[in-house]
């Protein structure tokens, strides 16, 4: 996960997995950038190697934040090619990358995120958009109707 020269800290994950994390890419997340502080303010030892937990994300899902963090590091990086291959993960690998941007507080992630459903919604009717994304109709009939009969309602 981390360079050899990079100061790194070790993240603990939701899954007892541990991390390395370049510290670099550690402070582009508020979460964690004020865990590694506050654990560096405990510590004894300024060369003890700091260890934050993330009872929130799973290793497979910080791997993802931090291969984020990593390509958003390249002010050159082609962001839009990059962004739509990312971005093609299963829906819930996606959901779990936008909670785990709010946790760590990533607006960018969050946002990219966010779009990514938003397209995959684009031009779905209300029936296709609960068969993409496993939701139950909770209507019944009559608000079902009612719902049809309201101004905001968009049938495509």
């Amino acid at each position: 996960m981390a360079s050899s020269s990079a100061k790194t800290i070790k993240v603990k994950c939701c899954d007892g997995v541990v991390l390395e994390v370049d510290e670099d890419l550690v402070v582009e997340s508020l979460t964690m950038r004020c865990l590694m502080e506050e654990k560096q303010r405990e510590s004894e030892s300024e060369s003890e190697k700091v260890m934050i937990s993330l009872p929130e994300v799973t290793s497979e899902i910080l791997c993802k934040v931090i291969e984020f963090l990593k390509k958003y590091e390249d002010p050159f990086a082609d962001f839009r090619t990059w962004d739509k291959q990312f971005m093609k993960a299963e829906h819930d690998t996606i959901f779990d990358l936008i909670l785990a941007g709010r946790y760590l507080q990533i607006e960018s992630l969050v946002d990219l995120g966010c779009e990514a459903v938003a397209n995959r919604m684009k031009g779905k009717s209300t029936k296709q958009i609960r068969e993409t994304f496993n939701i139950k109709n909770d209507f019944t009939p009559e608000e079902e109707e009612e719902n049809q009969r309201s101004p905001w309602f968009h049938k495509p």
